[in-house]
């Protein structure tokens, strides 16, 4: 245990090199620039707060055209829709995908509760469809996506 020590107080104690000049997000400093990334979040916190208000509407046009994370190249928006509608290559979307019998199963979980969820499940009061619509983007999408991501990088 003493070694383990000494070698982490010695690896503290080396100069911090900086690879990239890249802004630190949240303590971590990437190595490429993933700022218009990480705006999508932007989007989510959108979302969650037209849904709070019951704006489904305004919310289901922020999910498919996107409004702070600019694409690669410009001008588009990159869109929580087009990563929901992704088919992906890696297996844990793969497993996703067949256990629900559908290769975009996210974009329709979270598209039923933005446009059509009285006529599935009957529910007026939203309690329940704001929770799909949140926690689906939020929880279920980004958490793929990241995997996905991650995945490639391999």
């Amino acid at each position: 245990m003493v070694h383990f020590r000494a070698a982490i107080g010695l690896l503290c104690a080396l100069p911090v090199i900086v690879v990239h000049g890249f802004d630190p997000m949240g303590g971590y400093t990437p190595m490429s620039d993933v700022s218009s990334h990480s705006k999508i979040a932007l989007d989510i916190c959108d979302i969650e707060t037209l849904v709070g208000d019951c704006n489904f509407e305004r919310a289901k046009e922020v999910y498919s055209d996107g409004v702070n994370a600019v694409a690669s190249g410009g001008g588009a928006f990159r869109t929580l829709e087009s990563m929901a509608e992704k088919h992906s290559t890696s297996a844990m979307w793969a497993e996703y995908a067949s256990y629900h019998e559908d290769t975009k199963y996210i974009d329709t979980f979270i598209e039923t509760a933005l446009v059509g969820w009285e006529s599935v499940y009957g529910d007026t009061k939203g309690a329940a469809r704001k929770q799909v619509v949140k926690k689906g983007a939020r929880d279920i999408l980004m958490h793929l996506s990241i995997i996905d991501e991650l995945d490639a990088a391999l």
